[in-house]
């Protein structure tokens, strides 16, 4: 698979970075609101497994970036962990 991930070039902290952790926030997030607890949990496997299979289908489709990147795959993660946190102290 290592032909599959390569990191884009430049800084770490991108904007459209920030945009794969806002997925990871929104539908855990929403899953969380709309069934509780078992509803965030099932939005942040979503998220999780879907942004890893998003990162994979970009080899395999057309566009500027042709490859998978670890830094965007762990903002999806990142962002999905942001509402089960706040959910614990709040």
């Amino acid at each position: 698979m290592s032909d599959i991930f390569k990191p884009k070039p430049g800084p770490v902290l991108r904007w459209s970075r920030g945009l794969h952790a806002l997925w990871g926030i929104g539908a855990t997030g929403l899953g969380g609101i709309l069934w509780g607890a078992e509803g965030m949990a099932l939005g942040g496997v979503a998220v999780t497994v879907g942004g890893f299979a998003w990162e994979v289908s970009n080899h395999y489709t057309p566009g500027k970036h042709r490859n998978g990147d670890g830094w965007d795959y762990l903002s999806f993660v990142a962002g999905a962990l942001i509402p089960p946190i706040l959910s614990a102290i709040f």
